[in-house]
C-alpha cells in the first residue's frame, strides 16, 4: 500500500451548541483520490472547511505527510499543498471542458501582451482528465 498522507482522527466540529461533524475518521494514501459523498448537512463542507482553515476542529488530530496538521487559516492550507474542487453545481454552458477547467485563471504566454496560452490549456486539460480517468 502507497504512504499514508493524510489522516483524520475523531475530527469533531459544533456551531452554536449543535454537533455538525461527529468523529470523522479516515485516511488517504499516495496516489488515491477522495470524494466525500452525503445528504446536505452531513458535514462534508465542514470537514472540507477544517482542512482548508476556515474553521477549528474542536476535537480529533490531522496529520499532513507525517506531521500534526492544524491550519490556522487558507494560507496554511495552500502552503502545505492542499486544494480543493467546491461543489458547482452548473457549468458554463457556452464554453468547453477546457474553458469551464480554466475559468478561474487561464494559462498565460510568456510576453508583454495578455494572450490565453490556448495549446498549455489543451494539454493540461488532457493531463488533468487522463489523473481522474
Amino acid at each position: 500500500m502507497a504512504a499514508e498522507i493524510l489522516r483524520l482522527d475523531g475530527l469533531s466540529k459544533s456551531f452554536f451548541g449543535v454537533e455538525v461533524l461527529h468523529a470523522v475518521s479516515f485516511a488517504l494514501h499516495r496516489g488515491e483520490i477522495l470524494g466525500l459523498v452525503g445528504e446536505n448537512g452531513s458535514g462534508k463542507s465542514t470537514t472540507m472547511n477544517i482542512l482548508g482553515g476556515i474553521h477549528q476542529a474542536d476535537a480529533g488530530s490531522i496529520t499532513l505527510d507525517g506531521r500534526p496538521y492544524r491550519p490556522t487559516g487558507p494560507r496554511d492550507a495552500q502552503e502545505a499543498g492542499l486544494a480543493f474542487i467546491h461543489q458547482e453545481l452548473n457549468l458554463f454552458e457556452n464554453l468547453s471542458i477546457e474553458e469551464n477547467i480554466f475559468i478561474s485563471g487561464f494559462p498565460r504566454r510568456l510576453g508583454r501582451l495578455p494572450l490565453i496560452d490556448r495549446g498549455r490549456i489543451g494539454q493540461r486539460t488532457r493531463e488533468l482528465l487522463d489523473m481522474v480517468d
